[in-house]
Order: C-alpha cells, then structure tokens, then sequence
C-alpha cells in the first residue's frame, strides 16, 4: 500500500542518491595512526584535568589539616 506512493518512491530515490557517494568511496573510517592520535589527546586531557582535580582537593586537605580558616592561606 505505501509502496504505490508516489512520495515513497521519491524518499527511496533521494536516500539512494545521498548514500551512494558514501558507498564508493575508497577511505572509510579512521586509521589506526589516526585512532592512535585521537587516544593520546584523550588520555593527555584526562591526564591534566585529573592533575587540576587532584590537585584542588589536596590543598584543600592541606588547608583543613592545617585549621587555616583565612581565605587568603586556603585557595578559595
């Protein structure tokens, strides 16, 4: 019954004509030297946002421990 629907027949067409260039190229996806590079930037940005956190909540301790209460001693 859709079948005999002009406009199915113009969505199937249309689909068609944007999927084929995606067909018949020769490079699909990501390589592995580029996997390797998106990797290491993920694992740098992680590393440094980590160092940040790690570092706020140390000298926070610090600050805690030491019963400075002056927010010019405590980075707040």
């Amino acid at each position: 019954m859709i079948r005999n629907n002009p406009t199915y027949h113009f969505l199937v067409a249309w689909i068609r004509t944007r999927l084929e260039p995606l067909r018949e190229r020769s490079e699909r996806g990501a390589s592995a030297v580029e996997w390797a590079i998106i990797a290491a930037i993920s694992v740098a940005v992680a590393g440094f946002v980590g160092t940040l956190i790690w570092n706020k909540v140390k000298g926070q301790s610090d600050c805690i421990k030491s019963g400075d209460s002056s927010t010019a001693g405590c980075g707040r």
